[in-house]
């Protein structure tokens, strides 16, 4: 391991000396065989010489961009030195299970936008560096440190990233920690709606594996106010983490919208992740022309899985220009290099049906502008049609207020359906906890691990003024 900086250029113009470099990558034909990641993490020599690129600035714009408020300035520092294990504790300690978050936060919009380098130069590799170090520690035996048990009990509800979250940090505090959630299997969203060409699985249940060994417990199959209710848990556990991943897939509100071969995104690239080579049955796009409705990292995963799953075509309406695209840009190059299609600044108009099959065959779309506000509007009269034997929905998703079941209904509800809390995550009754997609509805993975820190902050707080006030 090295212990000091490399020989080479000043450190104080780095930036401009050194090529600013992503994660290696494998070939688009070695990709398009399989569904894992396209991606693999720095060495340490790499690591190390992308990280000596920050020039180290005095109000430092990653750092107040971050949701989690991770102190990015220093243990990229701390990487440029050599000293990868004191740089991946720092990751770790301010972002629980960072080996997700590396992998999924929109540090395109995030750090590396607000990067001082990014325009002069590239911006620094930010992420990929927190993948490498997050990675780094794990390997060099940095997991779910245990405290000694400090007697309080706590439910987290839901299995997704703000319950891996909380519960990694509750297990480092010395709580004994007891998951309830309604899937079967762990991972709510990141295993349900969340491609493996973004994550593998084996990432998410390698988490699981380390919070089970640390004695974690799973209660899966339980629906929260139906199968159980919210006095029950109450009586049972010291205080309880709401972080339910309750979203649904907006639907396509134009003529056409609900014909059959028109489906959801999160469905189409959903799993069981065993079933992606063979396909979601009565979804077979092979030898299909494929058109993916949307611009996030969910509608690139749609179109790049098409053409794993054998589709003639696979080509991407967005609304927006391409420098406005809500995907991660290395997502958009590698779709691009495998050979999804493109189309931007245009929208759906309507949708017509094959007269025979009743099934949709084409798609009609409108040139779109930006409006004001920042948002589009269709350009009237600009209207174009389409080929499509199948339409894939990823129009973003709206929350789905499960949680009101039972007494469950007894929480104090905030907008457009979801939980409210208060500046320390905590709802309208005492001891019950909230954060991430059930307080604000779909939200980004690192706010989500925020909520989950700041809850956690809460409820330490919490029993702790308990404790206090019982004596």
């Amino acid at each position: 391991m090295s212990t000091s900086r490399p020989s080479g250029p000043d450190p104080k113009y780095a930036w401009s000396e050194i090529t600013g470099k992503d994660l290696p990558k494998r070939s688009p034909e070695q990709r398009l065989g399989d569904f894992h990641e396209a991606h693999y993490p720095f060495d340490e020599a790499t690591a190390q010489e992308q990280a000596s690129r920050c020039v180290q600035c005095p109000r430092p714009g990653c750092v107040m961009s971050c949701p989690v408020d991770s102190p990015i300035q220093r243990w990229l520092e701390l990487t440029a030195d050599g000293r990868f294990l004191e740089a991946s504790k720092l990751v770790n300690d301010s972002t629980p299970v960072a080996e997700i978050c590396a992998r999924l936060c929109a540090r395109d919009h995030l750090c590396e936008d607000a990067c001082i380098l990014n325009g002069p130069a590239e911006p620094v590799s930010i992420g990929a560096i927190e993948e490498f170090l997050a990675e780094y520690g794990l390997a060099h035996g940095q997991g779910v440190a245990v405290a000694p048990a400090n007697g309080c009990k706590v439910a987290v509800l839901g299995t997704g990233v703000a319950g891996l979250a909380c519960a990694s940090e509750l297990v480092r505090r010395g709580y004994a920690v007891t998951f309830i959630a309604r899937g079967e299997r762990p991972g709510g969203f990141l295993i349900r709606g969340t491609s493996t060409l973004r994550i593998d699985e084996e990432i998410v249940a390698r988490r699981i594996a380390m919070l089970k060994e640390q004695g974690v417990c799973f209660r899966m199959g339980v629906v929260p106010g139906k199968d159980v209710s919210l006095a029950a848990l109450q009586s049972e556990f010291d205080a309880i983490f709401v972080g339910l991943d309750f979203r649904r897939a907006r639907a396509l509100t134009v003529p056409g919208g609900d014909l059959p071969g028109v489906v959801q995104g999160t469905e189409f690239v959903g799993h069981e992740r065993g079933e992606a080579l063979a396909g979601i049955p009565g979804v077979d796009v092979k030898g299909s022309r494929v058109v993916v409705l949307g611009e996030d990292d969910t509608a690139v995963d749609c179109a790049r899985t098409a053409l794993r799953r054998g589709a003639l075509e696979a080509v991407c309406v967005c609304p927006h220009p391409v420098g406005a695209l809500a995907c991660c840009r290395r997502e958009y190059e590698d779709a691009e290099e495998e050979g999804v299609q493109f189309r931007f600044e245009q929208a759906p108009v309507s949708l017509s049906s094959n007269p025979s099959s009743g099934r949709v065959a084409r798609i009609q779309v409108a040139g779109t502008r930006r409006t004001s506000t920042g948002g589009w509007e269709v350009i009237p009269g600009e209207v174009r049609e389409m080929e499509a034997d199948w339409v894939i929905l990823a129009l973003g998703a709206e929350p789905e207020p499960h949680l009101f079941e039972g007494d469950f209904g007894s929480l104090e509800g905030g907008r457009g359906g979801s939980v409210a809390v208060d500046a320390c995550q905590m709802t309208s009754i005492a001891g019950v906890f909230a954060g991430g997609d059930a307080v604000r509805g779909p939200c980004e993975v690192v706010v989500a691990i925020r909520d989950a820190r700041l809850a956690v902050d809460g409820i330490d707080r919490y029993l702790t003024e308990r404790k206090q006030t019982s004596r």
